[in-house]
């Protein structure tokens, strides 16, 4: 997948072709981590944070061009369509889609750049494919921004350390404009109204909940709990159809694990009738299933989940706005505290030398900027202070 890249927003002209997991190296390791790190302490809409914005260097996440970057001088896609999301910053929201192939925060650090993997794209149905994104990240209550419609958008080279890229990324199919766009029951999850039906009285349960969220409205889990949520395209074509059937199967393995075999059965096959075209033989589903709940009895089923920190309670009447204000926060506040711990250790190791740490000392050591650091020194030492004083007290109290 191979892109250009440009001098900066000002520039139309290319200045090489590079592959896309070259940029996002980039953006993970912080190739302008200076630059966009001042521009964010001035925050988006202030005259510095434009300057410098503009400066930053740029690349065209939908594909390459001949010599100036227009809708004219298209040389080749890149497979991918950049979607870009204001004023949210949950990258989580993202890892459960299998299209998405990466996102990252925006320059700015409230918004978040995503690349879709499409099937098949070509110029001509580019615009088609991105108003169905748009359509279903809509019915998420995620906004996209209306500008990045256009086929030869660049984008600025951000930096985000906990860029996330897709490790089995799949291509997503997008229906011919004849065909009705996704409609709700079928974006990123299974929806309960669509699903719900059960064999028997215990309710099927499609993605991952906690046990308890102690009448809160969410619930922080600072080192992570495994999740898995359900999802399947409207459509699975043949070839695709054993790879997502037996992912929605160990799916309901997971969020079910005392379901029988009987209720295993009858949900995957109706996943099978609904969506892939053409339906797997039934002989195969009963195959599928009675091999993974073979080995989920025996304890020896592998499945591969995510770690999620933010979980909203089911039961709340938080709106979609809300919950992406306090993930917003929220995020923030548990990336600010890694900061802050990793600087911590840091610190206790220099001093185990009998330094006298400062300010500098600790930049020369870390990854992190003199600005951070000189942010958050009080915190450093008062944490510090707070360790030394509990060992103090615990060898007090040794006998």
């Amino acid at each position: 997948m191979l892109t250009n890249t440009f001098t900066n927003l000002r520039s139309p002209y290319v200045q090489s072709e590079t592959e896309i997991q070259s940029i996002l190296h980039q953006i993970k390791a912080g190739q302008y981590k200076d630059q966009i790190q001042k521009a964010r302490a001035y925050g988006k809409g202030h005259e510095v944070f434009e300057r410098i914005k503009a400066d930053i260097p740029t690349f065209s996440p939908n594909g390459c061009f001949h010599i100036k970057r227009s809708t004219s001088t298209i040389k080749s896609l890149s497979g991918l369509i950049y979607l870009d999301i204001d004023d949210f910053s949950e990258l989580e929201v993202f890892y459960q889609h299998p299209y998405v192939y990466s996102c990252w925060r925006s320059v700015s650090g409230k918004g978040i750049g995503v690349l879709v993997s499409v099937s098949g794209l070509t110029i001509e149905s580019f615009k088609h494919s991105w108003s169905y994104l748009n359509d279903h990240f809509n019915q998420l209550n995620i906004e996209v921004d209306p500008h990045s419609k256009d086929i030869s958008r660049q984008c600025v080279i951000s930096y985000d350390p906990d860029l996330y890229i897709n490790p089995e990324p799949i291509s997503l199919i997008i229906p011919e404009p004849s065909i009705e766009p996704v409609s709700s029951t079928y974006a990123s999850t299974f929806s309960e109204r669509y699903y719900s039906t059960s064999t028997g009285s215990d309710k099927i349960k499609y993605t991952t909940t906690l046990d308890s969220y102690n009448g809160s409205e969410y619930i922080i889990i600072e080192e992570g709990k495994e999740y898995r949520s359900s999802y399947l395209p409207k459509k699975i074509i043949e070839g695709k159809r054993h790879k997502w059937i037996g992912s929605f199967i160990l799916t309901l393995l997971f969020n079910n694990p005392t379901i029988s075999s009987e209720k295993l059965f009858v949900e995957a096959q109706k996943a099978n009738s609904i969506h892939c075209d053409p339906n797997l033989r039934v002989e195969e589903v009963i195959s599928m299933v009675k091999w993974c709940y073979d080995k989920h009895v025996e304890h020896r089923l592998i499945i591969h989940t995510r770690r999620k920190k933010i979980w909203f309670n089911p039961e709340s009447k938080l709106t979609a706005k809300e919950k992406q204000s306090i993930s917003g926060k929220e995020t923030g506040r548990l990336r600010k505290q890694r900061t802050i711990d990793e600087l911590v250790q840091l610190y206790l190791l220099i001093q185990v030398t009998d330094q006298k740490v400062t300010q500098k000392k600790l930049n020369e050591h870390s990854t992190k900027s003199i600005r951070t650091i000189k942010k958050y020194w009080k915190e450093i030492l008062e944490k510090v202070h707070d360790g030394q004083k509990e060992k103090e007290k615990k060898g007090y109290l040794r006998p």
